[in-house]
């Protein structure tokens, strides 16, 4: 039993430059496009200010006046020192300091918010949802199906939202 643990141990340490080496792969690199983006980057490192309030704008509005400049500047410090990396590497730092968060160019971000659950909105109600089931849903267009539908399939004109929906008779 001792003499096989040496055995096994010297089997493990002779493969290890051998699996380390596996895991590497040989990506090319491409000096001009890295040194071109790198200029690139240093030129127009000052779009990520006016990019950040407009995502953010779209992205949260009103607030996003705040927040975008905030996440802007830092995002052009951010691409400045990465275009400082590409230029001082020559062009041979491959991927550099990019991702698929933060793309190689301003311009190949996000200027507006995607869409979906990450845009916040004031009013984000859909005026055919009715959660109380009491009222009848005040829309011009079919309701998708539920409690509420019945209610919003009936097309009627806008009202004004304090209006009673049926007026008693007056009188009794």
């Amino acid at each position: 039993m001792k003499s096989v643990f040496p055995v096994l141990l010297a089997v493990a340490v002779i493969m290890l430059p051998g699996l380390a080496q596996a895991e590497q792969k040989c990506t090319k690199t491409n000096p001009p496009y890295v040194l071109a983006r790198g200029f690139a980057n240093l030129a127009t490192g000052w779009l990520e200010v006016p990019r950040g309030i407009i995502y953010e704008n779209s992205r949260i509005p009103v607030v996003g006046f705040v927040a975008g400049p905030v996440k802007g500047a830092a995002l052009t410090v951010w691409r400045e020192c990465a275009g400082i990396v590409d230029v001082v590497s020559m062009g041979l730092s491959r991927e550099g300091m990019y991702s698929s968060v933060v793309p190689d160019f301003v311009w190949d971000a996000d200027w507006i918010c995607p869409g979906g659950e990450d845009i916040v909105e004031p009013r984000n109600v859909d005026p055919c949802v009715c959660p109380d089931h009491a009222r009848p849903c005040p829309c011009m267009k079919p309701c998708p199906p539920g409690p509420c539908a019945q209610p919003c399939l009936q097309m009627r004109p806008r009202m004004n939202p304090g209006a009673p929906m049926h007026p008693q008779p007056h009188g009794r």
